[in-house]
């Protein structure tokens, strides 16, 4: 039975460990697993240049509105479908995989009605939404029960916490 695996991450460099061994441990596919977080602002008056040494090679962020930053390269093939959304109460973020058309789609639903379009319940969604707006990093990961029991223990063991299968 396919269910819906969220976990959250305070760090990029976590998230982005974490996903090179979903991708490469568990064989999961990039149609499994989903990320969202939020976009750093820019500094009032910063170039690009500046903003990213603020912001800093471990955090996520747009320059001139190609994406760069640790995730990029650990999500290999889902660069592209990887893109900002404006989503209202919280701001511009990014998401990638399937979560992506989810989240902009339900722009009204912000975060969390494309989370509750992936399978999770309401309350939890909203949870998750305010996760990301508080800074952080969440990891979505869509598949059958067994897998999301390991897919989870790596989530962990990268120091992911309110890990959750739905």
């Amino acid at each position: 039975m396919t269910k819906t695996l969220a976990g959250v991450f305070r760090a990029a460099d976590q998230a982005r460990e974490a996903l090179h061994d979903l991708r490469w441990e568990e064989g999961l596919g990039p149609e499994e697993i989903s990320l969202v977080a939020r976009r750093p602002e820019r500094p009032p008056g910063a170039s690009a240049e500046a903003r990213e040494a603020a912001v800093g090679q471990e955090e996520i962020g747009y320059a001139d509105g190609t994406l760069n930053g640790t995730l990029a390269g650990a999500f290999g093939g889902l660069v592209t479908s990887m893109g900002a959304v404006a989503v209202p109460g919280v701001g511009a973020v990014l998401a990638a995989g399937p979560i992506t058309a989810a989240v902009a789609g339900a722009v009204s639903g912000g975060i969390a009605g494309g989370l509750v379009d992936l399978g999770l319940p309401d309350q939890r969604a909203r949870h998750y939404e305010r996760r990301v707006k508080e800074g952080n990093v969440l990891v979505i990961v869509r598949s059958q029960e067994d897998r999301l029991l390991r897919a989870a223990q790596i989530l962990r063991r990268h120091g992911a916490f309110d890990v959750e299968i739905q």
